[in-house]
């Protein structure tokens, strides 16, 4: 009997994060949203490099993608002080309307590079914060016993959204245009606000006669005093400043100019390098992943290094008259 009863129990263990109500809710607005973003990266990146022919431009517009990165420790003083689905609503909500303004313009079909910067601007003010929020609301609604499992999941809404996302953008965009696919983007926006809520209201943790200068401070300080979280922000500093570059900036113009594809065949590229991402995900989702997870990640980050190594060197060889 305890035989038939164990697969039972293995299969609530692996997605025991989604017997929470909200998780379910969050998990949803999680995916679209990303599915959205990721859908807006490859469609304005390689509008941006086909209408500038600039690779230098197109790092410009991923890094605008990702300007607000010095302004998430304030949101993150802000999540702690107000309702954090609040917060996420609005975050994503503005994401909504941004992409609602483009899809105005590319219907009216007066679409430029610098209105894409601008708006893209502004996007990425917010957009890094939408990761701190999403993740302190995961931890106030899921049992410390599933937090792990919770957020590998939610890690797989950014990878699969890589991967489907990407190749849906690609497929819109080559076939209806511009117009059609930020319509798509829209509408995946519009039912993720919707999800979020839906999402229980999660807990302040903060006093309120704290101020939030000596808040963010004391949180800069913690950091600099405990060493195994020095050591933390430091190694994803440097993979993400090493990595990033390539992946979230550089890939259409190595797509188009190296390897000679169209935008099918970068939402391909981009797919091929989530699946790896995704499968880490899901790895660390379950009980897999449990053991050493400091180890691993270290080992899989030189792993993804020297594979950008012998990616350089092979694009090289292409390109080699």
């Amino acid at each position: 009997m305890s035989i038939l009863k164990r697969p039972a129990t293995t299969s609530q263990e692996l997605f025991s994060a989604f017997r929470n109500r909200s998780y379910r809710f969050q998990f949803g607005s999680d995916l679209l949203n990303s599915w959205a973003f990721e859908m807006e990266t490859l469609i304005l990146g390689w509008f941006v490099l086909v209408t500038t022919d600039s690779p230098l431009l197109l790092a410009a517009f991923a890094a605008l993608n990702f300007s607000g990165t010095l302004l998430s420790p304030f949101f993150g003083v802000l999540a702690d002080r107000i309702d954090r689905r609040t917060l996420l609503i609005i975050l994503r909500g503005i994401y909504a309307t941004l992409a609602g303004v483009i899809l105005l313009l590319a219907l009216l079909g007066s679409v430029e590079p610098w209105q894409i910067f601008v708006i893209s601007g502004i996007s990425g003010l917010v957009r890094p914060s939408d990761f701190a929020v999403k993740f302190a609301l995961i931890a106030d609604t899921v049992a410390t016993k599933d937090l792990r499992n919770a957020i590998g999941f939610s890690r797989t809404t950014m990878d699969s959204a890589r991967i489907f996302g990407a190749l849906l953008g690609a497929g819109l965009f080559s076939t209806l245009g511009i117009g059609a696919a930020y319509g798509a983007v829209v509408g995946l926006y519009v039912v993720c606000v919707l999800l979020a809520f839906k999402i229980p209201p999660g807990r302040s943790r903060t006093a309120e006669h704290t101020r939030p200068w000596t808040e963010l401070v004391s949180g800069f300080a913690y950091i600099r005093r405990n060493s195994t979280l020095l050591a933390i922000m430091a190694l994803a500093f440097l993979a993400n400043f090493t990595g990033f570059p390539i992946v979230r900036g550089l890939l259409p113009a190595l797509a188009r100019d190296i390897y000679g594809l169209d935008e099918n065949g970068l939402a391909v590229l981009i797919a091929l390098l989530a699946v790896g991402a995704l499968l880490g995900s899901l790895l660390t989702a379950t009980l897999i992943g449990a053991r050493l997870p400091g180890r691993m990640m270290v080992i899989w980050i030189l792993i993804w290094h020297v594979l950008f190594i012998i990616s350089g060197l092979f694009s090289s060889a292409i390109s080699a008259p």
